[in-house]
């Protein structure tokens, strides 16, 4: 029973950084699409530039 126990640690640990790398990526990409999104923005629509 143990020796299953032993056996499972790596595995799940792997699947763990594994999803921990996907989660970092995608967090970069919204990051990059936030950042583009904000720089595309008119000037106009600054809240600076009011009426």
């Amino acid at each position: 029973m143990a020796a299953g126990r032993a056996d499972a640690l790596p595995r799940l640990i792997e699947a763990i950084t594994a999803s921990l790398h996907t989660i970092y990526i995608i967090a970069g990409v919204l990051a990059v699409l936030a950042l583009a999104a904000t720089l595309l923005i008119p000037g106009r629509l600054s809240p600076k530039s009011g009426p």
